[in-house]
């Protein structure tokens, strides 16, 4: 009889782990299908612009001579501010504010921006915190 319902209870566990893993296995899934999906730039920016609202990647100098801003839907990519940083530094060489700083900080919760932290320049440049020189 014990034998019977330590069985018994046993087949109860593994009936119920069955439906749980399945259940894991599926948000999983769906979860890595988000992440790559967000991050395909067409979907990504369709979706998620739509959900939360993007701000513009600001660019500057040490002491700010020299801002920019990058904001892809609206045509304004890294290579127009690198061409505009250039152009900063043709006509004042001797501005001591040669290093590009993003203003912008990296939020690795927002996966639906991993290809950009990857790929876009921008993100490379070492941080400036410019939010004590803003007014609230």
């Amino acid at each position: 009889m014990e034998t019977e319902m330590a069985l018994a209870n046993n087949l109860k566990i593994k009936m119920t782990m069955k439906p749980k893993k399945k259940i894991l296995k599926i948000i999983l899934v769906a979860f890595v299908l988000l992440v790559l999906l967000s991050n395909y730039w067409i979907v990504g920016n369709w979706f998620f612009s739509g959900i939360f609202h993007e701000e513009w990647n600001e660019y500057t100098t040490i002491h700010g001579e020299f801002t920019a801003d990058e904001f892809l839907e609206k045509g304004r990519d890294f290579e127009r501010v690198e061409r505009m940083f250039d152009e900063f530094i043709k006509s004042n060489p001797q501005t001591p504010d040669t290093v590009l700083y993003r203003t912008f900080s990296i939020n690795p919760l927002k996966f639906w921006h991993w290809h950009e932290y990857i790929f876009n320049k921008g993100y490379r440049l070492p941080y400036k915190d410019t939010s004590k020189n803003k007014k609230d």
